[in-house]
């Protein structure tokens, strides 16, 4: 869903930007202490095994041998224990920031006119500080110019040490607005503007839990965690896109000759792998805006791809005479059906 979502206008942009930049300061903070610990513990073991390797027939001949040995198990030993320590504050102190920072913004909402005006800031806020953590954790750590050949492993490294941790303050940062826009709805149902902001949030959730798309590896690729391909990952996607649809159903309903609702809903479809019901968002789209020739094309596509080549072969003598560009590009299509994969999924 990243296709448009991305063009979601997130307010307000100035008044809890101080909030914001104090948020993320913080958070930079929380994080970069627990990778420091982990740097520290690991160059003073090297020193201490090195150490231990350079001077060891020298040891052997003293009790410094023994001394030597439990000074590295003592180190280990307390690295662990303080990891297990660290590991288990580290998501409590990102909780409590995220707490501290939503009761400043509730703060400042209370200077508001009304309590719905007060509630739709609290839930925008909080959308655009989630939004504006997406790449946090490859930023975290950046070379110097000298070094900037390594800023792939750098941001390798930001990635696969605070992945976890960034991600579980965006979903709840998500969760929450979540439930600010269902209250809002709770109070005016058959406002299209709720509808429309909690669609939009939970296309912002979504994709955090998207999956990546496979594409050639080239060395501008960044590194993506293995629980970015997990199942849990595509079942909350599912179920946000499911979320999705049915809040477009509902603005469907309210103002069924909206093309842009159908957009939306052909974009869900996309998303949750429903080509029909993607066919028949298209479809009704060009029913209300008939010269519309991004729609034929997209539509043109879905036809070769499911093996509606007939009507894919109208579609295109339409596009032809709207754009020929266009056209000349849908019919590379023709054949995109997979015979095997259909006997396969039959």
């Amino acid at each position: 869903m990243s296709t448009w979502s991305e063009e979601i206008s997130l307010s307000p942009q100035h008044e809890n930007q101080s909030i914001l930049s104090g948020f993320k300061e913080e958070a930079r903070h929380i994080l970069r202490t627990y990778a420091y610990f982990n740097i520290f513990f690991i160059i003073l073991g090297s020193v201490e095994i090195t150490c231990c390797l350079i001077f060891f027939n020298l040891l052997t001949r003293s009790s410094l041998l023994a001394i030597t040995l439990a000074t590295f198990l003592m180190t280990l030993f307390s690295y662990f224990i303080l990891r297990i320590y660290f590991q288990s504050k580290r998501p409590e102190q990102l909780l409590n920031l995220s707490e501290a920072t939503v009761k400043g913004i509730k703060d400042i909402s209370k200077t508001k006119k009304s309590e719905t005006e007060s509630i739709l800031w609290l839930a925008s806020s909080l959308c655009r500080i989630a939004h504006s953590l997406k790449d946090f954790e490859y930023n975290l750590y950046k070379p110097s110019k000298v070094f900037y050949s390594l800023s792939y492993t750098f941001e390798k490294f930001g990635c696969w040490l605070h992945w976890k941790d960034v991600h579980m303050v965006k979903e709840w940062l998500y969760f929450q607005a979540i439930e600010a826009y269902i209250q809002l709805i709770k109070n005016e149902p058959n406002n299209l503007q709720f509808h429309v902001a909690l669609a939009n949030t939970y296309i912002m959730l979504s994709n955090i839990y998207s999956i990546p798309k496979k594409i050639e590896l080239t060395e501008e690729e960044r590194w993506i965690p293995p629980e970015k391909f997990s199942k849990a990952m595509h079942d909350k996607f599912t179920l946000c896109a499911k979320r999705t649809v049915e809040e477009f159903k509902i603005l469907n309903d309210y103002n069924p000759n909206d093309p842009w609702v159908y957009t939306q809903l052909a974009y869900s479809y996309h998303d949750l792998q429903m080509p029909q019901e993607e066919i028949r968002a298209y479809e009704s789209i060009l029913k209300i805006t008939p010269d519309d020739a991004d729609v034929f094309y997209k539509l043109g596509i879905l036809y070769f791809q499911q093996g509606f080549n007939a009507k894919g072969l109208k579609v295109y003598e339409k596009l032809k005479a709207r754009d020929s560009t266009k056209a000349e590009s849908l019919i590379r299509y023709y054949g995109a059906y997979s015979y095997e994969e259909a006997l396969e999924d039959a």
